[in-house]
């Protein structure tokens, strides 16, 4: 499959884009709220992931493990601060009833169905609507309050690129498995993936 100039680029940039968040928390180290601070950290476990995989790919080293990996702990983080902030500590069992529901799944499926080679893109899709799920009762809750202007609050800004991401991630893996069916045929993947790196 030959892809275009334009993909390159836009995959590049997308590698370096989690470089952003990074350099900005450590210039702006004061001011990053404890409850914030697990987010700045995430940000160096992105960067580690982003790097590695583009390494492996560079020789050839097949990454399908290292993303399911990255993938599942990405939704895990995210599950759990998002729970937190929407619930205020409440309805814990039932968090973590759905987090070994889907740990089963996401187990099974990626050791008995999928394999080493090919990638589990509905697992994928499962995590990215939890996250756009969490995202946007989050934003709904933050809405309701009117003490602290919208924009002032991090949670709001983590959500809103949150649930923007994720839900276009609900898309993205859900034709996936189309695609994959096709043999990646350029014409149809390309932009799919061109729009969800810029996103």
């Amino acid at each position: 499959m030959q892809y275009s100039t334009s993909y390159f680029i836009i995959n590049y940039i997308s590698l370096f884009a989690a470089l952003l968040p990074l350099f900005t928390g450590a210039w702006y180290w004061q001011r990053i709220t404890p409850e914030m601070k697990p987010f700045f950290y995430f940000f160096y476990f992105v960067v580690l992931h982003e790097a590695l995989s583009y390494l492996m790919s560079r020789y050839s080293i097949n990454t399908t493990w290292l993303n399911a990996t990255y993938f599942l702990t990405e939704t895990i983080f995210f599950w759990l601060f998002l729970h937190q902030w929407v619930f205020n500590g409440k309805g814990l069992l039932w968090m973590l009833a759905g987090m070994i529901v889907f740990l089963a799944y996401w187990t099974y499926a990626n050791f008995f169905i999928y394999g080493t080679f090919q990638s589990n893109a509905f697992a994928r899709a499962i995590e990215c609507l939890i996250i756009s799920f969490y995202s946007g009762m989050l934003l709904i809750k933050l809405t309701r309050q009117t003490e602290v202007p919208l924009f002032s609050q991090p949670q709001f800004w983590i959500a809103s690129g949150a649930m923007i991401y994720f839900s276009f991630g609900v898309l993205v893996f859900t034709l996936y498995k189309v695609i994959a069916d096709n043999h990646y045929v350029a014409y149809a993947f390309e932009p799919i993936w061109n729009v969800h790196s810029v996103i």
